[in-house]
């Protein structure tokens, strides 16, 4: 009786070891078969990127801004707020995933599953400030973190060579959205897809300065991977960005190709493959910006080289209106001074009123020069000088090499030459400049100009003896023909 009792008992404990098994390996042959990057081809990190501890579930993708300053000078970020989504992506049917097997017995094999539109909660993101959510906001241009930089305009900049802002943008994956016991239905081992979108305002790109390519892709795709684990819970064990909504072949020969797996809203991203952006087609967010100086010469042998006159400089732009920062620089001075346009896209300098009239913070005296660094484009600038001496100097001006208009070129005192019409800073490649002449030649005491005088008398006195001497000849040879 106890033989047979431990027999049965044998049975049943072997039966449930099989059991146990049969189930355990069921759930490492599926597990085995999820769509993976298998660790193969080139670039694989990009491919899918592995899950292997919690802290693996948050990571960062880049927004960067390409900015350019065609003089190659440092300059400020430009002011600007982007906005992001995240949501369940809208999967069509029959959109796959065929990937590689974890099966190291069998390299080549591969598997395809369907991949599914993502789970409520299941990732959410976060920006410069704030909480995690649906929604994040990346703000650009009020801190210091990050260096100013610029680059050179050219036909061609290379992504190496390009400088760049960024800002990240936080991702999680929350696992437990995956084993929601309470979703109908309930979600299975498989891939799931969200799409995180750019919902920046168009208009405030515009205001900010900022030029968006037409062939910019606003949206990113992020497929979570999960399969069970041992105790039947779906496990997240990878996730991979793409841009593009639809079905995906991995290989062990090509990987994913560059225009369909992403790092982020970068350069790197937005690129068609050569890695080289085509000046003013560049698919990424640009910024440009622009320079001018300001220049005083002081002519004549009367010009008072010593004195320095009053100034006014007057920017406006119609277009950026997020009070874009720039730098300006006396001549004189050791350092510039950082300062932006108003939020109504203007800015003025130098002059400022009184109760008794009007003061000039701005003076220049020859050879000096007013240096302006970082406008953004669109912007205009008008340049005013007052003539605060008793003399009547001669003004002119140049823009670069073209003459300006002014509404007065010889201002008594007390009045100004100021340029009739706003010069255009974005419409060279080189820094603009604006240059003022004043011009006081010598006078004579008598009214007459001393270097004319003798030559007027000598030409007097010449006429004189000549009409003297052609009348005594006339007279000579009447006398001799009687």
């Amino acid at each position: 009786m106890k033989k047979t009792m431990i027999k049965r008992m044998l049975s049943t404990a072997s039966s449930a070891i099989m059991v146990s098994a049969m189930a355990a390996s069921a759930l490492n042959v599926f597990a085995a078969n999820t769509p993976n990057s298998g660790n193969q081809g080139p670039d694989n990190a990009k491919v899918l990127h592995a899950v292997a501890n919690a802290s693996d579930l948050t990571f960062t993708i880049k927004k960067d801004i390409v900015i350019f300053n065609e003089d190659a000078l440092n300059i400020f970020e430009p002011n600007v707020d982007y906005t992001y989504t995240v949501a369940p992506a809208n999967v069509n049917d029959g959109t796959t995933i065929t990937g590689l097997t974890e099966d190291a017995d069998d390299g080549n094999a591969t598997v395809t599953v369907a991949v599914r539109a993502g789970v409520a909660g299941g990732v959410t993101i976060l920006g410069t400030s704030g909480t995690a959510g649906t929604t994040a906001t990346l703000k650009f241009g009020d801190d210091t973190a990050h260096p100013n930089e610029s680059t050179p305009e050219a036909d061609t900049v290379t992504v190496a060579n390009a400088k760049t802002v960024d800002k990240d943008l936080t991702i999680s994956i929350n696992e437990a959205a995956f084993n929601n016991a309470s979703l109908s239905p309930k979600p299975t081992a498989g891939v799931y897809r969200y799409v995180i979108t750019d919902t920046t305002d168009p208009a405030d790109l515009i205001k900010a300065g900022i030029d968006r390519n037409a062939n910019y892709d606003e949206a990113r795709y992020l497929d979570v991977y999960t399969k069970y684990d041992n105790d039947g819970n779906l496990k997240v064990y990878g996730y991979v960005l793409l841009k593009a909504n639809d079905s995906i072949a991995y290989s062990s020969e090509t990987g994913v190709t560059e225009t369909i797996k992403v790092t982020g809203f970068d350069k790197e991203s937005e690129t068609d493959g050569t890695h080289t952006y085509e000046n003013g087609n560049t698919i990424s967010d640009q910024y440009h910006t622009y320079n001018v100086d300001i220049t005083k010469t002081v002519d004549g042998a009367l010009g008072d080289k010593n004195h320095e006159f009053p100034f006014k400089i007057e920017l406006t732009n119609e277009t950026v209106t997020s009070e874009a920062d720039f730098y300006y620089k006396h001549s004189t001075a050791s350092t510039p001074t950082d300062v932006n346009l108003a939020d109504n896209g203007e800015w003025t300098y130098g002059s400022v009123a009184t109760a008794s009239g009007t003061t000039y913070d701005l003076k220049l005296k020859h050879g000096e020069s007013f240096s302006i660094t970082g406008l953004p484009k669109a912007t205009m600038i008008k340049v005013t000088e007052l003539n605060d001496t008793p003399d009547t100097y001669s003004v002119s001006a140049l823009g670069n090499t073209s003459p300006l208009s002014l509404n007065s070129a010889t201002p008594a005192k007390g009045q100004t030459a100021a340029m009739t019409t706003e010069f255009d800073l974005d419409e060279t490649k080189t820094k603009d400049t604006i240059a003022f002449t004043n011009t006081l030649k010598d006078i004579s005491v008598t009214g007459i100009a001393f270097t004319a005088a003798p030559f007027a008398l000598m030409l007097l006195a010449g006429t004189f003896f000549v009409g003297m001497f052609m009348k005594n000849r006339k007279k000579d040879e009447n006398e001799n023909v009687i």
